[in-house]
């Protein structure tokens, strides 16, 4: 049994210095790009970011699949969804 446990932590240890070696870059690890956060628009800015019409606007939300959420009585549009 014991010597089924080290076989199994040298088959780890292993394949964690190959994970290590791909994720790094001549020894150094890549930094991550940091989190844009969500940017969320009202109806006329989303008419101003796309220069369209309210007419347009409505016929784009109903065809289209935009994120939105509703904040009391005005509805937002994530600008990521709507570009």
């Amino acid at each position: 049994m014991k010597a089924i446990l080290l076989r199994i932590e040298k088959l780890l240890v292993a394949v964690l210095e190959e994970m290590g070696s791909m994720h790094s870059s001549a020894g150094t690890r890549q930094k991550l790009a940091p989190a844009v956060p969500d940017v969320w628009l009202n109806k006329d800015a989303v008419m101003d970011l796309l220069c369209i019409t309210e007419s347009t606007f409505y016929r784009r939300l109903a065809e289209c699949n935009w994120v939105r959420k509703r904040n009391g009585r005005e509805w937002y549009y994530l600008k990521r969804s709507v570009i």
